[in-house]
């Protein structure tokens, strides 16, 4: 069975979510030009050293994962969560996606990677 694309997965989107989509991934692409974007977990994930971001689509929002996200929450105040690792950014429509904020989180996202390593291996 074929895994499914990146474009398949955003054409499947209700039309709200897949602009909230397509409008984050402008962002991630401008901030980590390098980044890897493929389907794995049911989600869009975002990698540079591993896994740095991941995007889905929810009921009524789509939500934006960081996998450091609570070591990125000091500096970054629209971070939801209340686990030990992740945190999420949620939006309800393109106009929601705030440019140079979410840039900024999405670049010290990967850049955590980067000095840390994948934080999907245990060290």
């Amino acid at each position: 069975m074929a895994r499914p694309t990146v474009e398949a997965f955003l054409a499947a989107l209700p039309g709200d979510q897949a602009e909230v989509a397509q409008a984050i991934r402008r962002l991630v692409r401008e901030a980590v030009p390098d980044a890897y974007e493929g389907i794995k977990w049911s989600q869009l994930v975002f990698e540079s050293d591993g896994p740095f971001a991941a995007l889905r689509g929810h009921t009524g929002h789509v939500t934006l994962t960081f996998w450091r996200g609570a070591e990125l929450a000091a500096d970054h105040s629209r971070l939801e969560g209340s686990g030990d690792r992740m945190r999420h950014v949620r939006f309800k429509s393109a106009e929601d996606v705030p440019g140079d904020d979410l840039r900024a989180l999405i670049s010290a996202a990967a850049a955590s990677n980067r000095q840390q390593g994948d934080p999907t291996r245990r060290r």
